[in-house]
């Protein structure tokens, strides 16, 4: 079973930066199921490291993105970036066992990705199609 369905109330509208928070999902789900699955060495070696990584590239992106047309809200959403940033370091370079700390970046990035595309993202996705 999935822990966050796909669902397209998370679609702000901006092709690039949807197909990045579809992915994330995937992401989010795969490190779900290595958890079910207890696959400890795949969790720490593979799907963690996977899905760190792409939190950072998806942040330049949409920073980039933001930066490009000039958005307002660039500052709040680069603080807001830089915090979850420090959370998810915090958490994989804490000397955790693989499983908790899993557990820890699971809740982490599932809970922001929820809050942070419902309430930040809509609006930047109003402000790029408007433009």
């Amino acid at each position: 079973m999935e822990l966050v369905q796909w669902n397209d109330r998370y679609l702000i509208g901006v092709k690039e930066i949807d197909a990045q928070h579809k992915y994330f999902v995937t992401l989010v789900n795969e490190l779900h199921s290595k958890m079910q699955q207890h696959q400890i060495r795949e969790i720490k070696t593979e799907i963690v490291p996977k899905l760190v990584d792409y939190v950072r590239k998806h942040f330049k992106d949409e920073e980039r993105i933001m930066r490009r047309h000039n958005y307002p809200g660039l500052q709040e959403q680069i603080k807001a970036h830089q915090e979850i940033l420090s959370n998810v370091n915090a958490i994989v370079n804490s000397n955790a066992d693989a499983f908790p700390m899993a557990m820890k970046l699971m809740r982490l990035t599932t809970q922001w990705f929820l809050d942070h595309v419902l309430e930040h993202d809509l609006r930047l996705g109003k402000f790029l199609n408007s433009a």
